[in-house]
This record gives structure tokens, C-alpha cells and sequence, in this order.
């Protein structure tokens, strides 16, 4: 090797829904507790039935967890007053050649069985979160702070009467709880390697040490806990397991370069606590 070691957060974006839903009381999310469960199993399963790659259900998996719909193959963003197209829809798109060809696509991602599940359990997760997160003020000046205090603006002014306000995009809100989350588990590895941290990137990073995982999760664990517990009185931290592996070269030939100069996880952290440790926002 070349002295750097790689480490993933396993399905770490449906393991802090499932988990955060717990602590709060939510309801059973049993079709995303099945998909963590055997999370290997359940990719390559959709690849045979979609008749696609597993690069492909991982991204329109994440697509989902981040609000993205199964319903429509377009949608109103009244923020921005445009119509965009589905982000499911656009790596149907990516993924064929034609327009006949990303169409049926869309239809068998769409008519999945257990696409259609995971899609109703983020959606019930979703309710439950609304009922959960921390804001400040009212009306168009109100902000959502996710667990690691960034905040975002929650509400927009209704486009055509401008008269009254209503929720920003359900994609927009969970996607920032989330990674806010992620952005947080990601901090205490960076607390704990200091100058050893190399880089992030999706779902994980590259470091010069090589770690025994359970301790490092251990302490992720701990620190989640501390946390969760100050974001507001909430019991319970996150337990994700990490894959760890040598690299021989420091950006690893399956990451894309983007991936790793182009990564914005630390946007969810609010800048104090990033200066609290000497990391530049």
C-alpha cells in the first residue's frame, strides 16, 4: 500500500434514518430496517429485476432518501418557479440511450415492489422528522437547524399571490437534516485524526491511520450521542458500521474525481463548530 487507508460508512444515509427515526419515536420504517439489514442483498436483487447495474440502484437509492419522488417523472420547484425534471429521472436518462429507452426505465424503477416500499418509508419518515426538527423565529424569516446547527430558511413565499408562505421542497429539508447528520459523524473522525485526515469523500474518507473499525465506531457512536442529546434532549447516538480498506494509490481508482475535490459536506456543520477545531468552512 501507499500508506493511506479508505473507510466507508455503511449505507450510512438510510442507517441515520432508520436510527433518528427510532430515537424519536417514529413509526416502523420495516422496509428500510429489511433494505440495512441486508443492504448488499437488496442492490443486487434490483439490479436483476431492473435489469441495470448496482452503481445505478445505489444512486436512485440515495435519490429517494433525499426526498426525490416515484410519482412524477417532473416536478414544480416553487422556489426557483420552474419545472425540473426528476433527479430519478434524470439518471434514467444518463444511464440509456434514447428517450424510449430512459422512459421504460422510468417505468420499472417507478413499478418496482421494493423501490415502491423504501419510497413510502422515507416518506413516512419525512412526517415523522417535521414533528421533530428545531426551528427558530416565524413565518419567512423561520429556520430549520439540523442536529449540527446549520440552519436553513424552512419557508418560501407562495409564488403566484404572494400572499402567505409555505414549505420549502420536502427534498430540500430532509436532505439537509440528513447530511447535516452525516456532515456531524463525519466531524468526530476529524476530531479524533486531526493532520491524519487526508480527505472525504462520499460516504466516507481516506486516512493515513489505520484504525481497528469497532473502536472508530465506538467513538462515533459516543460522540453522536453528545450530539443528539444537545440538539434537543434526544436519547440515542448512531451506530453505522465502516469498511475499511489499503489503498495503493491515494485516490482510489472506483471515486471519481469529483467525488473527492468536489465534496461539500462541511456546508450542513455551522462555521463555529468547524472553527472550534481548526478546520477552515
Amino acid at each position: 500500500g501507499c500508506g493511506y487507508y479508505e473507510y466507508d460508512l455503511e449505507n450510512a444515509h438510510y442507517n441515520i434514518v432508520y436510527q433518528y427515526n427510532k430515537m424519536i419515536g417514529g413509526l416502523p420504517l420495516d422496509n428500510i430496517g429489511k433494505y440495512i439489514r441486508n443492504t448488499e442483498g437488496t442492490r443486487e436483487s434490483l439490479s436483476k429485476e431492473i435489469g441495470v447495474d448496482v452503481g445505478l440502484i445505489k444512486l436512485i437509492l440515495i435519490e429517494i432518501i433525499y426526498g426525490s419522488t416515484i410519482e412524477n417523472q417532473k416536478w414544480t420547484d416553487y422556489e426557483t418557479r420552474k419545472i425540473t425534471i426528476n433527479t430519478i429521472m434524470k439518471e434514467c436518462i444518463g444511464y440509456t440511450n434514447t428517450q424510449n429507452e430512459s422512459l421504460e426505465l422510468w417505468r420499472y424503477v417507478s413499478n418496482n415492489k421494493t423501490i415502491k416500499e423504501l419510497w413510502t418509508d422515507v416518506g413516512l419518515f419525512y412526517n415523522h422528522l417535521r414533528k421533530s426538527w428545531k426551528t427558530l423565529n416565524t413565518g419567512l424569516k423561520q429556520k430549520l437547524y439540523n442536529p449540527v446547527g446549520k440552519p436553513i430558511y424552512l419557508n418560501i413565499e407562495k409564488p403566484e399571490t404572494k400572499r402567505g408562505y409555505g414549505l420549502k421542497s420536502r427534498g430540500k429539508l430532509q436532505s439537509h437534516f440528513i447530511q447535516g447528520i452525516e456532515s456531524g459523524l463525519l466531524l468526530f473522525v476529524i476530531e479524533e485524526e486531526q493532520k491524519s485526515f487526508i480527505l472525504p469523500h462520499h460516504d466516507g474518507w481516506v486516512s493515513r491511520i489505520n484504525w481497528d473499525t469497532n473502536r472508530l465506531e465506538d467513538i462515533i457512536y459516543r460522540k453522536s450521542i453528545k450530539m443528539m442529546n444537545s440538539y434537543d434532549g434526544i436519547d440515542g447516538g448512531f451506530r453505522i458500521k465502516i469498511k475499511k480498506r489499503v489503498l495503493e494509490d491515494l485516490i482510489p481508482k472506483n471515486i471519481q474525481l469529483e467525488q473527492v475535490v468536489g465534496v461539500d459536506w462541511n456546508k450542513n456543520i455551522s462555521p463555529k463548530r468547524m472553527e472550534n477545531i481548526g478546520v477552515g468552512v
